[in-house]
């Protein structure tokens, strides 16, 4: 009982110090209408499922976060940030789940507190920050993530329910990934079905510009990062699956995961997955007959996938030390990365203790882009 009411009262002074220091914080502006009463029945009927199903709020909170559904949401169909009304269902869930014991083990850990600490010198450089707004913001989105950590942390307490969770980024991955060869396959690039699929017209090489596919965070390369991640979890989730309808739907996201991240063009994903696949193999092992299976599936991938790529690909010889190669039409991409590096450099040199505040770096880019 004291270890409840001690986190009762370390939450509600955290949200009233916030509200303090943020105003605005938990102001939400909505119209009263048919359509936002029937929804505020569906959200307290589905809150209700929710607090008597550790799992399934579980496995709501991955797919909320990893298809970006709340942003999504918002913006394409103005519906408010469904993510802060899931907050408390799913919060009391993890608490539920979690029981006194789980609670105490999350508190004993080193890394909440490490993640807080983090956070709170987030916060703090509001004092020092060029634009206090910024920060204010960098700290409030940092806070909310620190928040989902602890969330998915009270909720996948058992190895059960952290399978369960891997299944479900995988299904989500899957889905994205089928959504986006649809669209390529289709070549209609007019629509964003719902904004799970939308598409960003971008530099491929030289002066060839194309579609890349973006998905619901609206960047490729963001995409291609949470498409990757789900590429070693299911090919563990098809090694140890004794189920064969499992195990073939674990290969089948794979592919459809890894075809889907080519089409955004990322050239450090394609690093990442061959890094990803050789340390999966050097972890697990393979047998003959997986080394043969995979190796086909790879070649198909390799030679479905557009020439483009492969044209982009060949530019990160640009990078490789004592080349000696004139280039006639270099890469934008890298000269830009290359600017923002050097310019992030500078301010280190200038602000070496705590920086130039949280949020701040486009803020204060102008001077130092101009130096370097």
């Amino acid at each position: 009982m004291l270890l409840w009411s001690g986190l009762t009262l370390a939450l509600g002074g955290a949200a009233g110090f916030a509200a303090t220091a943020i105003p605005g914080l938990f102001e939400i502006e909505i119209e009263l209408g048919p359509g936002l009463i029937l929804g505020t029945l569906v959200a307290a009927a589905g809150s209700l499922v929710l607090l008597g199903s550790p799992r399934l709020a579980l496995v709501v909170l991955v797919l909320f976060v990893y298809w970006n559904l709340s942003e999504v949401l918002v913006r394409f169909h103005d519906l408010p940030s469904l993510l802060q009304l899931l907050i408390i269902p799913v919060g009391v869930a993890g608490l539920l789940a979690a029981r006194i014991r789980g609670v105490a083990r999350l508190i004993l850990h080193p890394l909440p507190w490490l993640a807080g600490a983090y956070g709170l010198l987030l916060f703090l450089s509001i004092a020092w920050a060029w634009d206090p707004d910024l920060a204010g913001f960098e700290a409030v989105e940092t806070g909310k993530g620190l928040v989902l950590f602890l969330l998915v942390t009270l909720l996948a307490t058992t190895r059960d329910r952290l399978r369960l969770a891997a299944a479900a980024l995988v299904g989500g991955g899957f889905t994205l990934g089928a959504l986006s060869l649809f669209q390529v396959v289709r070549g209609d690039f007019s629509g964003t079905l719902g904004g799970l699929a939308r598409i960003k017209q971008a530099q491929i090489y030289g002066d060839v510009f194309e579609p890349r596919i973006a998905g619901p965070l609206g960047d490729p390369n963001y995409y291609a990062q949470i498409l990757l991640m789900v590429v070693p979890l299911a090919l563990i989730l098809a090694w140890r699956e004794r189920r064969g309808w499992v195990r073939v739907g674990a290969w089948t996201a794979a592919a459809v995961v890894v075809g889907a991240m080519f089409l955004t063009y990322s050239r450090g994903a394609v690093v990442a997955l061959v890094a990803v696949l050789g340390l999966t193999v050097l972890v697990r092992g393979l047998s003959r007959r997986e080394i043969l299976l995979g190796s086909g599936a790879l070649v198909v991938l390799l030679v479905l996938a557009p020439s483009g790529l492969w044209e982009r690909v060949g530019t990160l010889r640009e990078m490789l030390p004592g080349e000696s190669r004139e280039v006639v039409d270099p890469d934008s991409s890298f000269a830009k990365r290359r600017l923002v590096t050097l310019a992030a450099w500078e301010m280190f040199l200038d602000h070496p203790g705590f920086g130039v505040g949280a949020g701040n770096y486009a803020a204060r880019f102008g001077p130092y882009g101009a130096r370097v």
